[in-house]
């Protein structure tokens, strides 16, 4: 041993590789915190599949809900009950004035957050029962064949309470996905599911005719309570999450955001809800208002059209033709 020996390899690079590791260790933490906000777990991503996932279970568990309806239900007392529900539909998305938007877009930026979310729930619930309380006043012009079969008082009580509850129903999905709680909206979604379904049975033993229309809307009236009241709870105490929140919304802003396309989403849904009104003013109540689809067994359904359609066919003008009378010698062939 000389004590001029070349150092070992190992512990003379030892300080470069932990400066290398040091100088890369941002980009390592980068790349994984990249990796994390472009996985299904990121909160874009769940919430964003959570909604898909809702919509689809939604639509599965109603088709069950008008199925269940069909059997339990017959065929005049279904249409008048789907006709009453599709009213209630188009009025609240005529009453929300497509304030679920506005939701979106400012409550997570908003200073103020629950008395955004208030405001927007008041509006809904004062406009929806002007809208209801009117459509319930001319139900005599517009909707004759739901007034001969509750009376019009009750029709008036209907529209007056469940057109503002529906608004709410629609607007508190947009506020609990603006406040990045939109798997909650699956829970909410098929929790009304089943106890629509629920009530359906039971009106369905009491022998109640509005039974379908009542069972709907009383689900929907204890959905609200619950969510509205956990709202309450949570932006009580939550902040904005935004990087640009803080800022103060002035009601010209949300006027300004929800009147661009407020006009031609009410369009839509005239076109979508509007239909059943139509049908059972054209063609009675015990016209399908919906659908064509009729069960032949309980394992196979085939299409046919539906009765008002037929009906139609039936009693159609038909064009008469005019013929020359037969000559007597009968007809001869000219050359």
């Amino acid at each position: 041993m000389t004590g001029h020996e070349p150092q070992s390899s190992t512990a003379a690079d030892a300080p470069a590789e932990a400066g290398a590791a040091d100088h890369d260790a941002p980009t390592v933490r980068t790349r994984r915190a990249g990796a994390g906000a472009d996985s299904w777990w990121a909160p874009q991503h769940r919430d964003g599949m959570a909604l898909v996932l809702s919509s689809g279970v939604s639509s599965a568990i109603g088709m069950l809900f008008w199925v269940l309806a069909a059997r339990l239900f017959d065929q005049a007392t279904l249409g008048v009950n789907s006709a009453a529900l599709s009213a209630v539909t188009l009025l609240a998305s005529a009453s929300h004035l497509n304030m679920g938007n506005a939701l979106l877009r400012f409550v997570p930026v908003a200073e103020r957050r629950r008395a955004l979310v208030a405001g927007c729930f008041a509006v809904g619930l004062g406009w929806g029962a002007a809208v209801g309380l009117g459509f319930g006043l001319g139900a005599n012009i517009w909707a004759p064949d739901l007034v001969a079969t509750f009376g019009h008082p009750a029709v008036i009580a209907f529209y007056l309470v469940g057109v503002p509850v529906w608004t709410i129903f629609v607007l508190q999905d947009s506020a609990l996905t603006a406040i990045r709680q939109a798997p909650l909206v699956l829970v909410e979604n098929i929790v009304f599911a089943l106890l629509k379904i629920g009530l359906l049975v039971v009106a369905a033993g009491l022998g109640l005719i509005g039974g379908i229309a009542l069972g709907t809307m009383a689900a929907t009236l204890l959905v609200v309570v619950v969510v509205v009241g956990y709202l309450a709870r949570v932006l009580r105490t939550s902040a904005a999450t935004a990087p640009t929140a803080g800022r103060p919304v002035a009601a010209r802003d949300l006027a300004g955001f929800i009147g661009i396309d407020y006009a031609g989403n009410v369009a839509w849904q005239a076109a979508v809800f509007g239909l059943p009104l139509i049908v059972i003013a054209l063609a009675g109540p015990k016209a399908p208002p919906c659908t064509g689809w009729r069960g032949r067994s309980p394992t196979r359904s085939t299409w046919s059209p539906p009765a008002w359609a037929s009906r139609w066919w039936r009693t159609r003008p038909r064009a008469t033709t005019t013929r020359s009378p037969v000559p007597a010698g009968g007809w001869t062939a000219r050359r």
